[in-house]
């Protein structure tokens, strides 16, 4: 299932494609379930009265003041000749078309998301390697994939890009080192994700000092990369309004393991664990992608950095009134989703390819991995089968 099969790139790229399009049905299917609800219903009212410019300079009124979420639904309505204005924000909204295209957007960012996982396994690992990422990313137990693949939100759009990001850094630090224009395009990424929301910033920075410690000494590298988002979003954060927050029962670790269940770690630090023993003992995985794997598994332990930083800073500033503030969500930390589906697969593939000479053990690896990803599935999701 997992073997060395090369699969020419232009017919990934039509699976791909086909596959993106099947999603795409799929969101329609959930955006049709659903009704608007009011945080959906607030996110757009403002759209049809703010300008361009307007948008731009971050003149919304969301705790999220950042503008391109919101751009691209006014672009969307526009074009639809479509008025958000007339929805009324107090109210759930079941009108079929506002369903579908004040969703459009966040459908077609989720069903890129899960569409480049597979082309992205499929093209440097094999089709298998596709083809079991795409059902381990699709089995994932965190519910904001489900939750928010088709809701009128930015969370898909900040998923899609996070993924980009991921998979740039990827690229950059192990899969396609000599090729320098992948630079450009991992500044175009932190960019977009710089003005996408404020943990974008912190995201950049983190791979931005990878890349600096380990890769790239010349500062003139991370004036795109880095310095344009950093100043980006400080522009936007410190323009956005501020409100209070509170923890509900169960605290930071809660909202951890809803967006990264218990079940990954595990399978992650057994994985790392037994990579680097077989590094230490000579059975390396396949030379073409050894290079640069510890700069890949330190990305995805400090991309939850950021979300340290954040909770703690939440944790220290809470108001014990809930009259005065707002929940703290685990959709706030939904980038970890992300990350962590592209981790697990990357530390799972890493192992079976260690253990290419080894089949009867790799199937046993495969047995306890599936298993375990199952029952992780199971423990979290299964009201998903009933609500969707």
């Amino acid at each position: 299932m997992l073997g060395s099969f090369d699969m020419n790139k232009r017919y990934l790229c039509w699976i791909a494609s086909v596959l993106f399009l099947c999603f795409l049905a799929v969101g329609f299917i959930l955006a049709e379930h659903k009704p608007l609800w009011v945080d959906e219903v607030y996110s757009q009212h403002g759209i049809e009265t703010l300008s361009y410019r307007q948008i731009l300079s971050g003149k919304i009124n969301e705790g999220n003041n950042f503008p391109l979420f919101y751009g691209i639904q006014k672009v969307v309505c526009d074009l639809a000749r479509y008025k958000p204005g007339t929805l009324a924000p107090e109210a759930e909204v079941d009108d079929r078309k506002a369903l579908l295209l004040l969703r459009l957007a966040p459908n077609v960012c989720m069903s890129l998301f899960f569409a480049a996982i597979f082309y992205f396994f499929g093209r440097y690992y094999s089709l298998g390697a596709g083809c079991w990422a795409l059902v381990v990313a699709l089995l994932s137990p965190s519910i904001d994939l489900w939750s928010y693949w088709a809701e009128a939100r930015p969370y898909a759009l900040w998923l899609l890009l996070t993924a980009a990001q991921v998979y740039c850094y990827l690229l950059v630090v192990r899969f396609e080192r000599d090729r320098s224009d992948l630079w450009k395009w991992l500044a175009v990424v932190h960019a977009l994700l710089s003005l996408t929301v404020v943990f974008g910033v912190m995201q950049a920075v983190v791979a931005s000092g990878l890349l600096w410690l380990f890769k790239e000494k010349r500062l003139s590298q991370y004036l795109w990369l880095t310095a344009f988002p950093v100043v980006t979003g400080l522009f936007y954060y410190l323009g956005a309004p501020k409100y209070h927050f509170w923890f509900a029962d169960g605290g930071p670790c809660q909202l951890l393991l809803t967006c990264v269940p218990a079940e990954y770690f595990l399978i992650g630090a057994v994985g790392a664990v037994f990579l680097v023993f077989s590094h230490a003992a000579g059975k390396r995985p396949a030379k073409e992608a050894d290079g640069g794997r510890g700069l890949a598994y330190a990305f995805f332990l400090l991309m939850f950095l950021p979300a340290f930083v954040v909770l703690g800073l939440f944790q220290m500033s809470q108001v014990t009134d809930h009259q005065q503030g707002f929940e703290i969500s685990h959709r706030y930390l939904i980038y970890l989703t992300a990350v962590s589906i592209i981790a697990i697969n990357v530390c799972c593939l890493d192992v079976f390819r260690a253990l290419k000479d080894r089949p009867w053990l790799r199937l046993n690896v495969l047995v306890v991995v599936t298993g375990l990803l199952l029952i992780s599935f199971l423990k979290y999701s299964i009201w998903a089968l009933w609500t969707f």
